[in-house]
């Protein structure tokens, strides 16, 4: 099923507070696309007007090319897991899958080959008789997708539905639902606010905040072109830094703490933008600040001392918390050696990888 929304928008009556704006997006058929954000930044609305369950208050939601604003939730053929799983407690997993079936009056025979092909597909074949108390979590989440999965609908609706489990879980349960939008074919629409599970998933993430779009791509064209700064900072783990300063005309970006060689490419831009000798803002995620002795030796106009604040050992790397410009930077690198707190040490860091954002308006020059 292809999904369109032109115009979207969503304003509730009571206060008046446009929490959707303006939202323009198509999703391809059998695309699995995530939408993710920060609490309260439209995501989960948007999603409930897709399924019928919020009405739409300007703009145009089309299925397969057909206008459906007002189609009711249950005519739309679409399937939505819900975060709190909305299972029937009174009634065993079989009743549970069983329900939308009936409800939809298919033939006994029928009912019974389709949970027996589901509860195969998520490994629930053995919980059939229990109540959702005596499962765990995990099962519970199975469950409530079992339900949805058998009703065979076009397109499958995803709000949050990981947020109550584990950490442990949410990965298993990831890994199982990518692989059930692979055997289905279907179009999967998925809300989070966790971008490693949006990075993890999606065919493509859209960025929201505040009601708006931010940024549409591949979670590598959103992890390697950042549109702004929001993008930037949000997607990555440990989050991307972001330094403030100017570039000269002798091409070094500098502050009173830092002073880095800009390569070609990226000092063409910025003089491209006359971003020359106004502050702008560095970006650069802490994979490429590393204090690898060869980088350093080989490349040092960009390199500069740093003072750690923590070194954070992680195995086989270090996060290594430093600051410049009184804003907390971190490094992710390699753990060649034993590093302390307050040691003062020299970084590479790697602008061929780095971006430059535009002080006020936040966009990334290109």
């Amino acid at each position: 099923m292809i999904i369109e929304l032109k115009h979207v928008k969503k304003i509730y009556d009571k206060n008046g507070i446009e929490v959707v704006k303006d939202f323009n997006l198509e999703i391809q058929d059998k695309e699995f696309i995530v939408f993710v954000g920060p609490s309260g930044c439209g995501k989960s609305t948007t999603l409930r007007m897709i399924a019928g369950l919020e009405d739409i208050t300007a703009g145009e939601l089309y299925f397969d090319g057909k206008i459906v604003n007002n189609v009711l939730p249950g005519d739309r053929n679409v399937a939505m897991v819900f975060q709190n799983y909305a299972l029937y407690p009174n009634m065993t997993v079989y009743k549970n899958m069983e329900f939308p079936l009936k409800i939809h009056k298919m033939p006994q025979p029928e009912r019974d080959a389709r949970i027996k092909q589901v509860s195969e597909m998520l490994g629930l074949t053995e919980y059939l008789d229990r109540k959702p108390k005596n499962l765990s979590g995990g099962q519970r989440q199975r469950v409530a997708v079992g339900r949805e999965i058998v009703r065979n609908v076009d397109l499958f609706l995803m709000d949050e539905p990981l947020s109550n489990l584990d950490a442990k879980l949410r990965v298993q349960m990831r890994s199982e639902i990518t692989k059930l939008h692979k055997e289905l074919q279907k179009t999967f629409i998925y809300v989070t606010h966790d971008q490693i599970e949006a990075m993890t998933m999606a065919n493509r993430i859209v960025i929201m905040k505040d009601g708006v779009i931010q940024q549409v791509g591949s979670p590598k064209e959103v992890y390697d072109l950042p549109e702004n700064l929001f993008v930037g900072g949000f997607i990555g783990t440990p989050a991307m830094n972001f330094i403030e300063g100017s570039v000269d005309k002798n091409g070094y970006f500098s502050n009173s703490d830092i002073k880095l060689l800009v390569p070609k490419d990226k000092l063409e831009i910025l003089k491209k933008n006359d971003a020359i000798n106004i502050p702008i803002i560095l970006g650069i995620r802490p994979e490429d600040i590393t204090i690898d002795e060869v980088a350093i030796q080989n490349n040092p106009e960009h390199c500069g001392v740093i003072t750690i604040d923590i070194a954070e050992l992680l195995g086989s790397e270090f996060n290594l918390l430093f600051t410049i410009n009184n804003k907390q930077m971190i490094s992710k690198t390699k753990a060649s050696r034993i590093i302390e707190a307050d040691e003062k040490i020299m970084a590479f860091f790697d602008l061929s990888k780095s971006h430059f954002f535009d002080a006020k308006s936040t966009l990334r020059y290109r």
